[in-house]
């Protein structure tokens, strides 16, 4: 009987946050529906969104790229990384 006891009001917490949680969903949802009347303005929003997105993984990459290639320069000298490494960069300079 103490099992069943338990359940119910762990079931009951449960629903208690489920209500809260949806009523928090529910209040954001319309909030953003009331920001956001305008389709353009919308379409605006996401256009500067994505171009901006587009800008910071361009910059990224070429940043992890840099430190990339700065560190395998750094490890030429090692035994037999350094050799590989210096082949990889010989190869691409008879490319050019």
């Amino acid at each position: 009987m103490k099992k069943s006891l338990k359940k119910v009001t762990l079931n009951r917490k449960k629903d208690k946050n489920n209500q809260k949680n949806f009523k928090t969903a529910q209040i954001f949802a319309d909030y953003a529906e009331d920001m956001y009347l305008n389709r353009r303005q919308i379409y605006r929003i996401n256009f500067v969104k994505g171009f901006y997105f587009g800008i910071g993984r361009t910059i990224g990459s070429v940043l992890i790229m840099v430190i990339i290639i700065w560190a395998a320069v750094m490890m030429i000298d090692w035994p037999v990384l350094g050799k590989f490494i210096k082949e990889t960069f010989e190869y691409f300079k008879e490319i050019r």
